[in-house]
């Protein structure tokens, strides 16, 4: 009887110490976009229906939604992603230039993100 009644309290703190929220599986991915030159930009214009990091196992798409200057943040499940990121650039010079990354976009150059907080850095190329 002894042992039962030592065994209840561990078998109940066991149980409150596997109880979750769900927020360990996430991820905030901060991404910081560097231009191709140093002209003053005034606008960069995601496009939204094709920017976006999949995750090459479930093959759910996160899309950029909104963008805070020259970076985003999108909450993201921990796991390996590939991105994809092409926009316009508006510059003050009244130009428009499209761009888009040119790493991490195929499953041999896919990221894994396993962290509660990541960030990386990507750079935009013109595309001609």
């Amino acid at each position: 009887m002894r042992r039962l009644l030592l065994l209840f309290p561990l078998l109940s703190l066991c149980s409150t110490a596997c109880e979750s929220d769900g927020r360990e599986l996430f991820t905030q991915l901060s991404v910081r976009f560097i231009l191709p030159d140093d002209r003053p930009v005034e606008r960069i214009e995601l496009l939204s229906d094709i920017s976006y990091c999949e995750n090459i196992n479930t093959k759910e798409r996160v899309f950029f939604t909104v963008l805070d200057g020259r970076s985003a943040t999108l909450t993201l499940q921990k796991g390996v992603y590939t991105l994809i990121v092409e926009a316009n650039l508006h510059y003050a010079d009244g130009t428009v230039q499209y761009v888009r990354n040119a790493d991490h976009n195929t499953p041999s150059e896919a990221l894994a993100w396993m962290d509660d907080r990541s960030a990386i850095v990507l750079l935009l190329k013109y595309v001609n």
